[in-house]
């Protein structure tokens, strides 16, 4: 394996490496910066006690479900639209563009509704704590725009980034954290003559953090004159058949791929939730820290996703090959390394929250080890499923495998074990996030060595390796 390892590192073409970092640490800064919109939540209103901290986290998990689906839509056209660029088709490119917005709006609307409308029910869903579910409804009611809003940003993101434009998105993310920060610490503290507002307060300033990155990156497109940039024509035309049917065969798997593996996360909060206030407020804790470790280096696993769909844009297939087993090596040996060093920084990582209650510290103690160690195999799943799977145009079989393992095997094993047999929240979260990856990473592994995955999706007659 290593040999082979090494002979494919040997033929890859010159600059290999400095296009995969340069296309990967944007995409990761700028996903860590979104994750990062949670964790100022989760700091801040940590002084309100755990009540507040779970309730704000909960409401998190929805939007996490949400950001899911949209991504769905997201990687669909992106994945489109790299094949694209390898063809040398522009036009392709904005097409692309203009039906991942309508999908990801559509899909986003009635989340936004929801939470509009039925905050109260939905919170009810997560927990019976009565104080816990009033202010997570507090918190959707007053964000409900922001899925909208995060459609927008993430489709467009997408779409710049097979270009390699992934800096733009990535600056703006920063402008949004900084303004979402200084936002929570007057809204939720009231300083400086600002409103005291708690809980709400921290969902106004994600609002309208986002609107700002929304509005700001529309604006600088536009004025750039980048190539992505639609014109009311192009965007009326772009909505032709056969490129409609090309998106939804890509896209619409995807999209059920999210909401079964989003229901599965919905699903294991649920259960936390029911276990106990001080359980669902560790894990809510872990969720911001599991979320920027995955987000470091989820950004090279869609420049890895764009590298790939190009080659296979180009057919040029041996290509494809090479970097997905150079890129899944890199990816999963990377993370290794991180987990340990994280696992032995926890304490001072876990002295952040200080002001959280001490049994929910200790119990996100024993939480932040099953991270760490579990981190390497499964971001080796998500370069297996995402990166190379899902660039060939694999996404009924990604669909089948989320349904089977997250569906019928792991979230009905956590529910006996965390709901029947009483077992320790530190035993049903390694089943539910460890159970899942070990499940998952033989059926992908599987699957990549048949090859299937190695056609391209944009030509009239596609090619396929078929030795």
């Amino acid at each position: 394996m290593m040999t082979s390892l090494l002979r494919h590192v040997r033929a890859l073409e010159p600059g290999f490496f400095r296009r995969f970092f340069a296309l990967g640490w944007p995409i990761s800064a700028q996903l860590m910066l979104a994750s990062s919109l949670a964790l100022v939540d989760v700091l801040m209103v940590a002084a309100l006690g755990a009540t507040a901290v779970a309730a704000v986290g909960l409401a998190g998990k929805f939007f996490f479900i949400v950001i899911l689906m949209i991504s769905g839509v997201a990687s669909g056209g992106a994945t489109l639209a790299a094949q694209y660029v390898g063809a040398r088709d522009a036009a392709g490119v904005r097409r692309v563009l203009a039906i991942s917005l309508v999908a990801g709006w559509l899909a986003a609307l009635p989340f936004t509704l929801a939470t509009a409308w039925m905050p109260q029910q939905i919170m009810g869903w997560f927990s019976d704590d009565v104080e816990l579910v009033r202010l997570g409804a507090q918190f959707l009611r007053l964000s409900a725009p922001f899925h909208l809003l995060m459609a927008t940003v993430a489709v467009i993101a997408a779409v710049l980034r097979v270009y390699g434009k992934a800096t733009l998105p990535m600056l703006v993310g920063v402008l949004a954290v900084g303004l979402n920060t200084v936002l929570n610490y007057f809204l939720i503290f009231g300083h400086a003559g600002a409103p005291q507002l708690g809980v709400a307060g921290a969902a106004l300033a994600t609002l309208t953090a986002k609107c700002v990155e929304c509005a700001v990156l529309i604006a600088l497109i536009y004025y750039a004159k980048s190539p992505i940039c639609l014109s009311l024509a192009e965007f009326r035309a772009a909505f032709r058949p056969d490129e409609v049917r090309r998106f939804l065969r890509q896209s619409v798997p995807l999209v059920l791929n999210e909401i079964v593996f989003a229901g599965g996360m919905f699903g294991f909060s649920v259960i936390y939730g029911h276990m106990g206030t001080v359980q669902l407020a560790s894990t809510t804790l872990m969720g911001p820290i599991e979320g920027l470790s995955i987000d470091l280096f989820i950004g090279f696993t869609t420049a890895a996703a764009v590298m790939i769909a190009t080659a296979l844009g180009a057919r040029d297939f041996a290509a494809a090959k090479r970097h997905a087993l150079v890129l899944a090596a890199v990816v999963t040996g990377a993370t290794l390394v991180f987990g340990l060093l994280m696992a032995a920084l926890r304490t001072p990582i876990l002295s952040l929250f200080g002001k959280v209650e001490p049994e929910v510290l200790a119990l996100a103690h024993q939480l932040f080890f099953i991270v760490c160690f579990t981190l390497w195999l499964r971001l080796y799943n998500v370069v297996a499923c995402v990166s190379i799977l899902r660039s060939g145009g694999e996404v009924r079989y990604t669909l089948y495998v989320d349904m089977v393992v997250v569906w019928l095997l792991v979230l009905p094993l956590t529910a006996y074990t965390g709901l029947v047999l009483h077992w320790p929240l530190s035993w049903v979260f390694a089943l539910a996030i460890g159970g899942e990856a070990l499940c998952k990473a033989p059926a992908y592994t599987l699957r990549i060595l048949q090859r299937r995955w190695l056609r391209s999706l944009v030509m009239h007659t596609p090619q396929t390796l078929a030795h």
